[in-house]
């Protein structure tokens, strides 16, 4: 976030909720247009943000849920939620 973002403050939440990890970011920077974001992670576009894709695929295979908000101006926040599976839980397959 601080690489891209030029924010001058990061916000780290990190917490467990209902069996899983819930970890929110935000930060103060210059935000960007969120409803691009299937333009920018999609094949076409997968080269130029090797970051962002890689993060969401991560979540994603770990059972995760991801989400980005944010708008020109006015920072980002970016939510991810990942299952906890703890030793002897028993997962359908």
């Amino acid at each position: 976030m601080r690489k891209h973002a030029s924010a001058r403050t990061v916000e780290v939440d990190l917490r467990e909720e209902r069996s899983a990890v819930v970890c929110t970011l935000r930060d103060d920077g210059v935000g960007f247009d969120a409803g691009g974001i299937e333009r920018a992670t999609g094949r076409r576009g997968m080269r130029l943000h090797l970051g962002l894709d890689a993060t969401i695929e991560r979540v994603r295979v770990a059972g995760g849920t991801f989400a980005i908000e944010s708008a020109p101006g006015g920072g980002t926040s970016v939510r991810f939620t990942i299952p906890i599976h703890r030793q002897g839980d028993v997962r359908a397959g």
